[in-house]
């Protein structure tokens, strides 16, 4: 028997319905409110949204079980789509001490590179990293997300790249929606050595192969540049990725090689993940093709990245803009995209609309499962975030802070804010 759920009394429902592919330029800005409706819910997919007296007076709807959310508002469940969710046993506050401790090189006081991650990987119980990684999930769902996108793999091994992805797949729908990307990175600094030449050529031959068929990761991601590949390896990797059958991602990190964002555009990238600079060619690159900025305002300050990406350029141009937490157990330990949508909007000059589109229905282009999420309509899983405000533009307003009620993965509640006990004398 089908279970029926009708969520009414939603002061706002914001519903991010628009085109069929990301939002760019004014559409971003145009989140589809209907003010004071209902959505009727059908083992776990949406069936109906609109006004409230039109969906509560269907014949399903009378059978529904009810969720009264009177006077909330209520938008699709964030997809954060730049992550790196695994680490063993962490210390963020070392990076702290670090910091306030005046290292001169900020990079250098809050960065762990590639062999560092892979080697905490390799020395974790798998089922260890699967316990790390839960508790850290339950963060993201108390705070309205419910796809995490999770980059693995980086500067490691056969044995640590398998048994991250690996976990992962455990992960995968227990409850939230996990987007693998396997990010192809050497374990090196130099690019042009032969050790980063050498690692490319195993991924090429066995890494990517082997991952493709066992159907581990979505994605395959690859960055030139600073502590990336030089533009011939990441050439060859992203385009055996492709070949292999897995969607393909590029980070522009800094130093980036003249002609890798073309080149990986060219290849098909569906984003361009946690873009910390961005120049003249590369803006008007962005704006004619279809892949998704990814911005990441929350990692930057963490890492103090004090030359904000021009956001607002990106969105007047034409750009696909998305934005992530960048989660980083050590270096970035923020899983509130609350804290990202209010940064955006003081930071980067969205508004409060662009910056939640950004979060939602881009977000989930840039994750590659916007056919499913990131927006409230009939077809779509019901992932939604319920907030304890009186309008959506007010989210933004409230930063650091979780306004988030309640939480629903296809229709199920699997987060709901508690009472504050008040103990009586």
């Amino acid at each position: 028997m089908s279970k029926l759920l009708l969520i009414r009394g939603a002061r706002q429902l914001v519903t991010m319905r628009g085109p069929l592919g990301p939002r760019r330029g004014r559409a971003l800005g145009e989140p589809a409110v209907i003010q004071d409706g209902a959505i009727l819910v059908r083992d776990g997919i949406i069936t109906d949204v609109g006004q409230g007296r039109r969906v509560e007076n269907l014949t399903e709807a009378r059978r529904a079980e009810p969720v009264d959310v009177t006077g909330r508002v209520v938008l699709p469940g964030f997809v954060d789509c730049h992550t790196y969710l695994l680490a063993g046993f962490v210390r963020p506050w070392e990076h702290a001490e670090r910091r306030s401790a005046g290292v001169d090189n900020a990079d250098e006081a809050t960065k762990v590179g590639p062999a560092d991650a892979a080697r905490g990987i390799a020395e974790t119980a798998s089922r260890t990293l699967e316990r790390l990684a839960r508790g850290r999930l339950e963060s993201f769902i108390r705070n309205g997300t419910t796809t995490v996108e999770v980059k693995a793999g980086a500067g490691g091994d056969r044995s640590s790249t398998l048994k991250a992805l690996r976990v992962l797949a455990r992960l995968a729908g227990s409850p939230l929606d996990i987007v693998a990307t396997y990010l192809v990175w050497p374990p090196v600094t130099d690019a042009a050595s032969a050790a980063a030449r050498d690692y490319a050529e195993w991924v090429l031959a066995e890494m990517l192969p082997l991952i493709a068929r066992l159907r581990l990761a979505r994605f395959a991601g690859a960055g030139s540049g600073t502590g990336g590949f030089g533009l011939d390896e990441a050439c060859r990797v992203l385009d055996v990725a492709r070949q292999s059958g897995l969607g393909i991602k590029i980070n522009l990190a800094e130093g980036a090689a003249p002609g890798f964002t073309q080149l990986g555009l060219s290849l098909g990238a569906v984003s361009v993940d946690h873009i910390t600079h961005i120049d003249e060619q590369n803006l008007k690159l962005l704006a004619q093709w279809p892949a998704v900025a990814v911005l990441c305002p929350v990692s930057d300050l963490h890492n103090r990245n004090g030359h904000p990406v021009p956001a607002r350029a990106l969105v007047e141009r034409g750009a696909a803009v998305a934005l992530a937490t960048g989660f980083d157990p050590v270096a970035s330990p923020t899983s509130n995209m609350q804290t990202v949508v209010g940064l955006a909007c003081l930071y980067l000059g969205l508004s409060p609309a662009e910056a939640l589109a950004a979060a939602t229905i881009n977000g989930a282009h840039a994750a590659g499962c916007a056919d499913r999420t990131g927006s409230i309509e009939s077809g779509k899983v019901a992932d939604l975030a319920i907030f304890d405000v009186a309008d959506y533009r007010d989210i933004p307003c409230y930063f650091g802070e979780n306004l988030v009620w309640m939480t629903l993965k296809r229709g199920r509640i699997i987060y709901k804010r508690g009472e504050v006990e008040c103990p009586q004398d």
